[in-house]
């Protein structure tokens, strides 16, 4: 892969995507894909010592139209990328981690939200099918890190803006933990245990 030349200016990005499918309840369903690209405009300077990170929001991204009769199936899955271009220091930490449940089995598809000290969710993930999750860019400072096992499927069709709290909201926190990001930090690793019924 290509350095970026330093002080350059970034104009955009084109992603080709040739298929696409969403997993929910273990059942894929395709997603259509409405012209196979997309185009993310940047428009930033290049600064020294930085790397390219793309916010990429899959919750808002895949809007799904679900079946009158059965609300949690969806008929009608599209793909609209919706991503943030940033670039970030280097030396930001990540967070990563394993999810599992009492008996020591990898905990797929929990909801993980790293919170900030104003109880602001600053990234969401969900974790893999061995119960690992990763959150990047993490600035040096002190965290709340929650995990859910339920949250709301959000029927994005009618284009309205959602964010975090419409998955959580009315949801239990199945476990929680706090943490502190000091300055050169770059990793913190975290083995959670939920209680899964």
């Amino acid at each position: 892969m290509e350095e970026i030349p330093d002080d350059a200016t970034l104009v955009y990005i084109r992603l080709k995507v040739n298929n696409a499918a969403v997993v929910y309840q273990n059942k894929s369903y395709p997603v259509e894909v409405p012209s196979g690209k997309t185009d993310i405009h940047v428009n930033r300077r290049v600064a020294s010592d930085t790397e390219l990170v793309l916010d990429f929001d899959a919750a808002r991204s895949v809007r799904c139209v679900m079946t009158p009769t059965n609300p949690t199936t969806p008929i009608q899955c599209k793909l609209i990328p919706v991503i943030d271009p940033m670039f970030r220091n280097r030396n930001a930490a990540k967070v990563e981690g394993t999810v599992k449940d009492s008996s020591d089995e990898p905990v797929d598809f929990a909801l993980v939200v790293l919170f900030d000290d104003e109880s602001s969710p600053v990234r969401a993930t969900l974790t893999n099918k061995f119960g690992k999750f990763l959150i990047g860019g993490v600035k040096p400072g002190s965290y709340g890190l929650e995990v859910y096992t339920e949250y709301s499927t959000i029927d994005y069709s009618d284009e309205t803006e959602k964010n975090i709290y419409d998955l959580i909201s009315g949801f239990p926190t199945v476990t929680s933990t706090e943490l502190t990001i000091e300055e050169g930090d770059q990793h913190k690793e975290l083995n959670l245990i939920v209680n899964v019924e």
